[in-house]
Parts: C-alpha cells; structure tokens; sequence
C-alpha cells in the first residue's frame, strides 16, 4: 500500500512566523494562520526537512477523505477549494453570470444530479456492451474502436499536441498506444497488486454482464496488460524520448501499422504537420497485441477501459470495489469526499480558467499588479547584476545567461485577454446529461487541439488558473507563469 502523503512545501517557512509553541492534539482544521515552529530538537544540517516542517506534520491529522495536503502559503489550496464549493453551490442564485458563468452552472448543476447520472450510467453501459457484442470479428472491432481516435470514447489510440523542435512556433502531434491501464510497468511486477486487479476487472464484467467466463477474461486482460506494459517507456525515459528528433511519415504510418485504423484521422491532420515516432516497441507491441489477440479479450479491455470511469451511482458495489482497489495501491484516500466537493473538483479540473475567471477579482479585490510587476523587474535586475558581478562564469556565458534574463517573458499575476486565458470552447449543456456533457467537451477539446495544428501557437496562454497555487517556466519560450 502506498501512504497517503502530507506535503509541507518547505520555502512556506520562509514566509510564515515560524516561532509559536509546541502545538498539542493532531487536528486537520484549518487555523486563521499557520504557523511553522522550528523544530529545536533536530539540526538543520542533520535533516532540514524534518527541522523545518517535523513539527507542523506532528500537529496535523489527515483528513480520511484525502490524499494529501499542502500547507504551502497558509493552506491556500484548500482555502480556495472552500471559496470554489461555496460560489459553486449558490451559483444557481448568482445574477448576471457570463456566458462561461452560466457554464459552470450547467455543468455543476448536473453533476449534482444523483437521478439523472444514475439513469444516464445505465443507459450508457446497456447501449456500449450492445454495441461492443454487436461486433463479431477482428475487423469489425478495430473499424469500430479507429473510429474513436479523435472522439471523446476511449480508442486504443491516442493523440497529442507538442512544439516543434526546430521552429516552436508550430505543433507536432505524437500518438500514443493504451493497452496499459496502471501507471506504469512496476505496478504489473507486484504479485498481490495484479491479483486485486485481476478481481476488479472479473467484477466489472459481472457488473456489467459481459462474458461467460468473466474471471478468465480478467486474466487474459491482465496477461495481455503486463506484456504491453514491459515495452511501454517509463515517465523518466520518456522525458529523454520527447527530446529526440525522430518522426514517421503518414504513409509509413499507415503501411506498418493497419490495424490503427488511421487514415481517416490523418486526414484531418494539417500536411505540414510532423508525426513524431516516440515509442517504436510499444507501437510494435500493440500491433501484435491488436492482430493476435482473442476478440473478446480485445473487447473486454475496450469496455473496461471505456465504461469502468463512468460506473458510480447506478452500480455502487463495483465503485466501492474500484475505490478500494485505488486506496489500497494506488494512494487513493480511505473516505471519498461528499458529492459537492467531488462536483466543485470537477470544474476545477475540466473548467479551470473558466471558474477563476469569474472568481479572480472576488478573491483579491484591488490587487496591487502594478506594484507586483514592478517588483519582479526588480529582482530581474537584481539576478542581472548578480551575473555581471560573477567571477567564474566565461565572457561568452555570462553574455547568454544575461540575454536570457533580459528577454525571459513574466506572465504574472493573471491572463489579460481571452487568447491568454485559453478558455475551453463554449457549449451549452444539459442538466439531465452529466456524462454526455463530458464526452461533449472532451470532443470539442480534441477538434480544437487539431483545429489548432493549422494555426501558429500562441505561445502566451496560460497553462493553468490564476487561483492554482503553483508558478511554472516553460524553457522553449523562456517564459517564468506566476499566478495570482
């Protein structure tokens, strides 16, 4: 079992009054004001984290309902959580919402409808393993399943966006091969983890009655699972993969690897569009897999794949089953959270911009940005100086390590205009549709993704909200994104 973890983020004592008392009783309330108590027992040179954060892990008690918890600037991430589910669960009485406001509502709305989700799960899973069934050869399943490449269904290919090596002013597209439903393939090495696995999925096809023998069909799925995943890169050897200059032609795309099923989707991808080849074992790998292995083993994982996410309120034993097997293995907390912040991280998630847009200004009313901004160029000048000043650094480095200090970009504070908010496309949702809704914006993300391959990027949207506790660079366009 993986721990459930407290994160403490250690440059918050530097910010916080870091002398108080030594608290009593483990409590998971959240103070007025934290405070970080240095722990005068353990040298900083002898383990600084537990010098520095020991004390204030000592007081806290985990909430059963999470996984984590980031103390970092005075517990704002969970002060923003409480702010984002007290405007979500009065934003039906709100006036004069935005369009995006309106959204949110839509899509909260129907997230909290038990009734409709409930009737919308069965309706799904009858509908899917109709279809599924329907498909009585190899052919026929993998038409149906390259067919879903670009939908908001689960395919057993998937595609990406990332910048071109040699001109970041354009997007590549990378595929990628889903056979692997854990992490990564350590998971598979672990004897007791497999058998929990191997039983949830015989619980889904019992759940949702598929398959004569559904403890083999489990097994076969496992087996299949655990080959694909000993060729599929770790996220490490990924990271060196990604900055490799290798790429596919359609054509050979299309030539080495049929059973993709990729023509039609390839047609949508502009001409001067690179297709880079990132994994050649795991595609390899999963063409084997796609021609040899048994239809119903190909059409369970499909199943598993597309329908387990959705089954929660009309199939709440196999949920459990699920929960469990997540919380035990995967770091899951032991209690899930109640249905209004479960839909209030939602829209955190898939609406991300959209709510911190209508909230920025409520939450930090008069921000100082003119001052904030100005005190950035200072310590920009300040970083400068302290590059001229150095004594080690060669004439030629000290010239490029200033070049790019004077032409990094600050994105601070928050978007100022819509292309930098990046906002999702505007659609109109349904309050009886809760599933429909997401597949709905998972397609329109997809047609904007390739839509997107056609233009130049605009390389100044934000990749996050401002109300995310959080700041990041990106190095291809020498950008430092602090948020609010």
């Amino acid at each position: 079992m993986i721990s459930r973890i407290v994160v403490v983020q250690i440059f918050t004592v530097a910010l916080t009054t870091v002398f108080s008392a030594a608290v009593a009783k483990p409590t998971s309330e959240i103070p007025q004001r934290r405070e970080f108590p240095i722990h005068d027992k353990i040298k900083p040179c002898q383990d600084f984290y537990q010098h520095a954060c020991g004390k204030v892990i000592d007081s806290f008690k985990l909430r059963d309902d999470r996984s984590y918890h980031a103390f970092a600037f005075s517990d704002s991430a969970e002060r923003l959580l409480e702010t984002k589910k007290e405007f979500l669960a009065g934003i039906a009485q709100e006036k004069n919402l935005t369009p995006r406001g309106q959204t949110l509502a839509q899509v909260y709305g129907a997230c909290t409808n038990e009734k409709a989700r409930t009737k919308e799960e069965k309706s799904l899973v009858q509908q899917t393993v109709a279809a599924v069934s329907r498909l009585q050869d190899r052919k026929a399943l993998l038409d149906f399943v390259g067919e879903q490449v670009d939908s908001a269904n689960f395919s057993f290919v998937a595609f990406g966006a990332y910048p071109n090596q040699e001109d970041s002013d354009w997007n590549d597209i990378f595929l990628d091969v889903q056979f692997q439903t854990l992490p990564e393939r350590s998971y598979y090495e672990d004897e007791k983890m497999m058998a929990s696995y191997q039983a949830l999925l015989a619980e889904f096809f019992k759940t949702v009655e598929f398959s004569k023998k559904p403890d083999a069909l489990a097994k076969a799925i496992v087996k299949m699972e655990t080959q694909f995943a000993a060729t599929y890169p770790l996220p490490a050897e990924f990271r060196e993969i990604i900055n490799k200059p290798t790429s596919i032609s359609r054509a050979d795309l299309i030539k080495k690897f049929p059973e993709f099923r990729l023509a039609d989707f390839l047609k949508r991808i502009p001409k001067r569009t690179l297709i880079r080849d990132l994994m050649p074992m795991a595609f390899a790998k999963a063409k084997d897999i796609m021609a040899k292995t048994p239809l119903e083993t190909l059409q369970g994982f499909y199943l598993y794949r597309e329908l387990s996410p959705y089954l929660d309120d009309a199939y709440p034993a196999f949920y459990q089953k699920k929960f469990d097997f997540r919380h035990d293995y995967l770091g899951g907390p032991a209690k899930r959270p109640d249905r209004a912040e479960r839909c209030t991280r939602l829209v955190m998630r898939k609406y991300a911009k959209e709510i911190d847009y209508e909230l920025v200004d409520r939450v930090f009313p008069g921000f100082p940005e003119k001052k904030f901004v100005a005190l950035a160029e200072k310590v920009r000048q300040a970083i400068i100086s302290g590059i001229e000043s150095n004594q080690w650094l060669s004439k030629k480095g000290k010239q490029g390590a200033i070049e790019k200090m004077k032409t990094a970009e600050l994105m601070l504070v928050k978007p100022h205009n819509d292309k930098e908010w990046d906002f999702n496309p505007l659609l109109k949702y349904d309050l009886q549709k809760p599933i429909a809704n997401s597949k709905k914006l998972a397609k329109a993300l997809n047609d904007k993704k390739i839509k997107e391959l056609s233009e130049k990027r605009y390389k100044r949207r934000w990749l996050m909200g401002p109300l995310t506790v959080n700041a990041y660079y990106v190095p291809s366009a020498n950008q430092f994104v602090m948020p609010i």
